[in-house]
């Protein structure tokens, strides 16, 4: 029997050595294709001007004119305050002069913020909206092309979670009813090439198409 010398083991290797790469080597790349991260997809908040912007300038005029008269009823209550104060106490007055300057500055910073935070929520909230009413217009127009395949999908937050479903009921009616159109049909087929018998499928052609017209307005 012959006896593998430390030769063949050389010539032959192992799976373990084989795998191994040379001193200095660089690394193998593995065949496996990397897993790429799914593409980043921006959320787009302004839909439809023709629903979203009458909302968002009222709430701006309504949020501005409420933040303004504020303002100004702070400001007429720190002069008020400032004059009492001055007429007791004239040297205070460059002080508190200072000291409005600070609160007229606040007041802007911070009703700016206030004003775009509103902006900001205004746009999520009529987003909801609009996004569900151009999802179901979007497969109306679909539906009116003859295709039943569609079905309307809202997200948790949407607004007209009723309307997507009695959509979708509708689409489920129609899909049913063509399913069984389409299967009467192929019946028909099959039993005039089997049969030749003109007359009953001219007589169930009529029948389906009365059923049709009994749902058209009249």
């Amino acid at each position: 029997m012959h006896t593998k010398t430390a030769e063949d083991e050389r010539a032959v290797g192992t799976p373990e050595a084989a795998t191994q790469p040379a001193p200095g080597a660089p690394p193998a790349r593995s065949s496996e294709p990397a897993t790429r991260r799914p593409p980043f997809r921006r959320r787009q908040y302004w839909i439809d001007s023709s629903s979203q912007l009458p909302v968002t300038v009222l709430s701006l005029v309504v949020v501005t004119f409420f933040v303004v008269m504020f303002n100004v009823v702070m400001m007429d209550l720190a002069k008020a305050r400032r004059e009492f104060i001055v007429d007791a106490v004239p040297s205070m007055q460059a002080k508190l002069e200072a000291q409005d300057r600070d609160l007229q500055r606040l007041l802007a910073v911070s009703s700016t913020l206030l004003i775009a935070c509103v902006m900001a929520g205004v746009v999520v909230l009529t987003h909801r909206s609009a996004g569900p009413v151009r999802n179901v217009q979007n497969n109306m127009k679909r539906v009116a092309a003859g295709d039943l395949s569609h079905h309307v999908t809202l997200r948790n937050r949407d607004h007209f979670k009723s309307l997507a479903e009695e959509f979708n009921l509708m689409m489920r009616a129609l899909r049913k009813r063509a399913q069984q159109d389409a299967l009467a049909l192929e019946q028909l087929a099959q039993h005039a090439q089997a049969s030749g018998d003109m007359h009953i499928v001219a007589a169930e052609l009529e029948r389906l198409a009365r059923e049709k017209r009994a749902a058209l307005p009249t």
